[in-house]
């Protein structure tokens, strides 16, 4: 009696390790299919730009991207991109996670305050906002921050795509954005990126 106890208290432990392993494996989205890694550690990387609530934008994980030369930077046959595995009409789902090395600067003499320049990231799916993506009606922006020093930031990002045509390769674009706030203008400089990108089958 005593061994059979113990064989069904494995068996419970056994299954219930099988389900917590299933659950991870499968997410709150759908089946996993894929994990890739993205890193962008090349040197500092810098925009600027001037004008009334002006936008200097960064694009990161370019193929062909150097500095001052931003290769994905709209439409370009370099961006970086990652396949939905199904056919014509299939969805997937993009979970992208950011994490960068940023530092903003005012083009303001005498120094500006620490709300003059506003931190953002931009996310384009297929040169596309993500649906749902950061924030419902963002047009693909979202705000990771305010000041001039520093910062290392993560945000996390849900995109669902369908496929035209059948293992359809999906553009991702990210950017490192600053904004100005009653300054002349702003300056991003990227040090450093990382990105990874879970794919996931489409819940139905």
């Amino acid at each position: 009696m005593k061994m059979m106890q113990l064989f069904l208290a494995a068996a419970l432990v056994l299954s219930a390790t099988t389900a917590l392993a299933q659950q991870q494996a499968v997410g709150p989205f759908g089946p996993s299919i894929s994990t890739v890694f993205w890193t962008q550690s090349q040197g500092s990387l810098e925009a600027n730009c001037s004008g009334d609530l002006c936008l200097a934008s960064i694009p990161l994980f370019c193929k062909a991207a150097t500095n001052p030369s931003y290769a994905c930077n709209g439409p370009d046959p370099n961006q970086e991109s990652v396949v939905c595995p199904l056919p014509k009409g299939g969805r997937c789902v993009f979970h992208i996670g950011l994490e960068t090395s940023t530092q903003l600067v005012g083009l303001n003499p005498p120094e500006p305050s620490s709300n003059d320049v506003t931190g953002l990231y931009r996310f384009l799916i297929d040169g596309q906002p993500p649906t749902p993506g950061p924030v419902p009606n963002s047009n693909g922006y979202t705000q990771w921050g305010t000041g001039l020093a520093y910062a290392s930031n993560y945000v996390s990002v849900v995109a669902v795509v369908t496929n035209t045509k059948f293992n359809q390769a999906h553009s991702i674009q990210m950017f490192d954005v600053c904004q100005n706030q009653d300054v002349v203008g702003c300056e991003v400089v990227s040090f450093r990126a990382s990105a990874r990108i879970d794919t996931f089958l489409a819940a139905l």
